[in-house]
């Protein structure tokens, strides 16, 4: 029993939290939805687990605490399968993640400009798997004005690494969101 607007197009009041890339993984999606009557949440979980596919799955309703706009950190962490892969080359992506200047060229809706990719990366922990896959660990700007598509780190590291320059079967990389952060660091929920 979700509310829907008023007026001669109706649709449901909803809103989504931060954008996703598409093939972006995520443990965190936030969905705030408004209900036009009361509900109890182990109902409302329920019945939107029925309609989910097999993939997705509600993991948590409640009242709201916080407001979207108050999202400003989203952390991500980065599997890098690539030729070469080493500690050596985990301590250049380490040191390339929190050197300025990564000038990229990012898409706005005023069109397009250059920026400074560093600022907008709070943190960075990178290693070596025991598979041979760089992991990265990043929290990345995730506020409304200065949002830090986490595609960026990937394109700033084979512009300053030449990394993922090979046979694409054989390098890839995959990005999985796993929490979003208030201004203050605390987790958002």
């Amino acid at each position: 029993p979700v509310w829907y607007t008023k007026g001669f197009n109706p649709h449901i009041k909803m809103v989504f939290s931060t954008p996703l890339s598409v093939g972006t993984q995520s443990l965190c999606e936030y969905l705030d939805i408004r209900m036009d009557r009361e509900m109890s949440i182990d109902d409302i979980v329920s019945r939107l687990n029925a309609e989910m596919t097999d993939e997705f799955c509600i993991v948590e309703a409640y009242e709201p605490s916080n407001d979207f706009s108050e999202i400003a950190w989203a952390t991500y962490k980065i599997s890098i399968t690539t030729t070469g892969a080493s500690e050596d080359m985990a301590e250049q992506v380490q040191k390339t993640l929190t050197t300025s200047p990564i000038i990229l060229t990012k898409k706005t809706k005023a069109g397009e400009k250059e920026i400074d990719i560093i600022p907008l990366i709070a943190s960075v922990r990178t290693e070596l798997s025991e598979c041979g896959s760089i992991e990265i660990e990043a929290t990345v700007s995730a506020s409304t004005g200065e949002y830090l598509n986490p595609e960026m780190l990937i394109t700033g590291l084979k512009n300053k690494l030449g990394i993922l320059s090979g046979d694409p079967t054989e390098e890839y990389y995959s990005i999985m969101r796993t929490e979003l952060l208030k201004s203050d660091m605390t987790k958002f929920s």
